[in-house]
């Protein structure tokens, strides 16, 4: 194994890259002063650091080995669990117990399909289906932070194949190759960042730049050295200008900064700055090189594993209320790198654990990790670890997916293949009442389910993920505009003239649409990338003409108003109060808790005003009749997610069976007028 010539100065720059993500999470769990937050705002560029040091460092080694005719990749892979997985392993077993302890089920469930992303390596893109890492719940993730070493290890599953074939073949088109690769992946970055932010933030394609940076470093290393050599001056100037840069970052980048991108390029291009001219009688490497940076950097790794359990876990058990004791816990942190470092991480970097007995130990950990997260998976988040009463864990259950026939009414719809309602009620050809919309429209579903049936009338409905019920207009799916919404959107007129439906239910979550998170796209024109005012005006346009078009069709159209959300789960609120080892709760304790989290009606009827000035501007047209579910689910003052007794809702926002029958009062009032007319 080729050995590199320490540089104490690049463990100082691990510290400097390590501390601020430290910080940058502590703000999001902790009190601490605004000027504080204010400093580490892109505390989070510290592993864009990472990447660049761990490029730099790798490819020094493998260049040195292949220049001997001594590289291995079993040598070489094996450096990698020895480095990687020991401490991880550690992390993990503790973060499992503590998630057992503390996780309420679904949050445990999603901990599972975590681990076993890890198991495989995959962990960014288990993250990138699953959430955003700015959004409200990646902070309650514990193992969040993984993405970026599955990445590295994504990174060097093909890197050392491309470089040895590289030197095999031909070794001076290396650097060509390199920076060919390096154009296109931040070439993929910045498009990635304004087009698919997730895929960009989590995903090797746009990532790989950054660890190339670093290769690119190394096979130039002579010539840099050669550089600092004949001009010193210039040398200090450019590494004095890359730790300015690097540390800028940390202040002026903020959480929607897009990145990676040509803007990420400031912390990228100044970590190459100091790694390449950082040589020892720089004042910036004198600098790095201080003794209490060095420490700091040789238990980074360790740091960087700890620090994001904790304050999840933190997060989860307080239900989100920051706490204070911010320099107590960083203390812990510091504690537990340090002991991990020492008896974990060092011992197995040595050659005292033979090439044999890591890879068996790092098969039998990935296997573990699997299995840990299987198990999870497959029991559902293990709810018997909370003894809750039958009649509290029964009422989170969701309208059944499947209704007569067999056929699942809330599924994606295929583009150009049918649509295929569920049918519920009696079986006629012509149908009474139709439910359309998305994920919010099945949570209620089970409300039109009990009129339909109570009264011997033919139902239907076609409900599907993250959808709403609009002529000619979709929404941005993960990397392109949904093409199986826009499909759902150009049909379903079709099918309602085809099955006579009489009415129709619009459902959906109206204010995520309206100007919310969603992005809403023109499907008539293809024009995306709208401001917040024009999606708005193309919202109303498009649902003014698909009531237009449905009451062409004699259907009586009635919409949901929208129902109040809340900042936590359901699921979570109410298990906080059954965990493990905890005493059972009273009913005061319960209605404490419920009241903690509930919203005010003010706060609620505010938040829904300007979607619901336009339904009713709509209504007063003529053109629906509305449906509120504020008598259901709110009192004179708040509205609550549950009783003491039953939870109301499956989550922070869609309806539980329970809460959607809350609902068949204002339903059936409404469709009772027809009814009898």
């Amino acid at each position: 194994m080729a050995v590199l010539k320490y540089r104490p100065e690049i463990d100082g720059l691990r510290a400097l890259a390590v501390l601020p993500v430290v910080f940058y999470h502590a703000c999001l769990v902790f009190n601490v002063p605004v000027w504080f937050s204010g400093m580490f705002s892109g505390g989070y560029v510290g592993v864009d650091v990472f990447f660049v040091i761990s490029g730099y460092l790798i490819t020094s080694i493998i260049v040195k080995e292949l220049n001997r005719n001594a590289f291995s990749f079993k040598d070489f892979y094996v450096r990698r669990a020895r480095r990687i997985l020991p401490a991880l392993s550690v992390v993990v077993l503790a973060t499992t117990i503590g998630a057992v302890c503390i996780l309420d089920p679904s949050a445990l469930r999603a901990y599972g399909k975590s681990l076993i992303g890890n198991g495989f390596f995959v962990s960014n893109y288990t993250f990138y289906k699953e959430a955003g890492y700015f959004s409200g719940p990646a902070e309650y993730i514990p193992l969040l932070h993984t993405w970026s070493l599955a990445l590295e290890e994504q990174f060097y599953l093909f890197f050392p194949p491309i470089l040895w074939a590289i030197w095999v073949i031909k070794k001076s088109v290396a650097q060509t190759v390199l920076a060919g690769l390096l154009f296109v992946s931040i070439g993929l970055a910045h498009y990635g960042s304004i087009h698919w932010p997730n895929a960009s933030f989590y995903l090797l394609h746009a990532r790989a730049w950054e660890l190339l940076v670093g290769s690119f470093l190394a096979l130039n290393a002579d010539r840099m050295a050669e550089f600092c050599r004949r001009l010193s001056g210039i040398s200090a100037f450019l590494c004095g200008l890359g730790l300015v840069a690097v540390i800028g970052s940390f202040i002026l980048f903020e959480p929607d900064t897009r990145h990676p991108s040509l803007y990420t390029l400031f912390p990228v291009v100044g970590t190459a700055f100091i790694l390449a001219f950082g040589v020892k009688q720089m004042v910036v490497a004198r600098l790095l090189s201080l003794n209490f940076l060095v420490v700091i950097g040789r238990i980074s790794y360790s740091m960087y594993l700890w620090h994001v359990p904790i304050f999840a876990l933190m997060l989860n058990y307080y239900l989100g209320a920051k706490q204070d004791g911010v320099l107590q816990w960083i203390g812990v942190i510091f504690a537990l790198s340090w002991l991990s470092w020492r008896y974990v991480e060092t011992p197995f970097r040595t050659r005292a654990f033979p090439s044999s007995a890591v890879l068996l130990s790092a098969f039998a950990v990935l296997v573990a990790m699997i299995a840990t997260g299987l198990a999870l998976k497959t029991t559902d988040g293990w709810p018997q670890r909370f003894d809750m009463p039958s009649q509290l864990e029964k009422s989170f259950a969701r309208t059944p997916k499947h209704a007569e026939g067999g056929v699942a009414c809330f599924k994606a719809v295929e583009a150009h293949m049918p649509l295929e309602p569920c049918r519920f009620g009696v079986v006629n050809q012509k149908l009474d009442y139709l439910v359309l919309g998305d994920s919010h429209a099945f949570s209620a579903l089970h409300a039109v389910q009990s009129y339909v049936r109570g009264r011997n009338l033919s139902g239907a409905a076609i409900t599907i993920p993250a959808c709403m019920p609009l002529v000619d207009a979709t929404v941005m799916g993960r990397t392109k505009p949904d093409q199986n919404c826009e499909w759902f959107n150009r049909r379903f007129l079709d099918f309602v003239e085809a099955s006579e439906v009489r009415n129709v239910v619009l459902i959906a979550r109206w204010w995520h649409y309206f100007g919310g998170a969603a992005q809403l796209i023109d499907a008539r024109t293809g024009q995306s990338s709208l401001s917040t005012e024009e999606e708005k005006k193309l919202f109303a346009v498009r649902l003014r003409e698909t009531l237009a078009a449905l009451q062409s069709l004699g259907t009586k159209v009635y919409i949901l108003r929208p129902i109040p959300e809340f900042s936590h789960s359901a699921r979570q609120v109410y298990s906080a109060l059954y965990r493990p080892f905890s005493s059972m709760p009273s009913d005061a304790q319960l209605n404490e808790a419920l009241n903690a989290f509930a919203i005010s009606r003010s706060d609620y009827l505010s938040g829904r005003r300007p979607v619901d000035n336009l339904l009713e501007e709509l209504a007063e047209s003529g053109l629906a009749r509305l449906i509120d579910p504020l008598p259901a689910l709110c009192d004179a003052a708040h509205c609550q997610m549950g009783s003491a007794s039953q939870s109301w809702y499956f989550d922070d926002d869609h309806l539980s069976m329970v809460g959607a029958d809350r609902l068949i009062p204002q339903i059936s009032a409404a469709f009772d007028v027809d009814e009898k007319n």
